[in-house]
């Protein structure tokens, strides 16, 4: 898989910010930009148990939503946390609330074995070779 940078991370703060001032709640944005992850991952790398990281903003809410995407196409995930999910705010505490499984700490992630691993925290798809 070639990545390449659309937007900075600056640019797509910018853009959420303008999209969330026009009246589309945050929550919403960050379920669609989950799933759309989901989506990609899931057909980029079809096979394997998937291994998320969440970060304690965002980029770790994105990462519950695509969890809970994954299950939905039948994916086995596990799902790491940086922070204990009592600590998150916002609308990442609400995608954490919204996932049903295990969350276990991220110093548990470490060689668990997964051919797929969904970065959460800066936001990058990574594949074992």
């Amino acid at each position: 898989m070639n990545l390449r940078v659309i937007l900075s991370p600056q640019q797509m703060y910018d853009a959420e910010a303008d999209v969330i001032a026009a009246g589309t709640p945050g929550y919403a944005l960050m379920q669609r930009a989950g799933a759309a992850v989901a989506n990609v991952l899931h057909r980029e790398c079809p096979d394997g148990r998937v291994r998320i990281l969440c970060g304690p903003g965002g980029n770790g809410g994105d990462g519950f939503v695509a969890a809970r995407r994954l299950v939905e196409l039948g994916r086995d995930v596990d799902v790491f946390s940086l922070v204990p999910i009592a600590d998150l705010t916002g609308d990442a505490a609400q995608a954490a609330a919204d996932w049903v499984g295990d969350v276990q700490p991220i110093e548990t992630a470490v060689g668990s074995g997964h051919p797929v691993t969904l970065d959460a925290l800066l936001g990058r798809v990574y594949r074992a070779r």
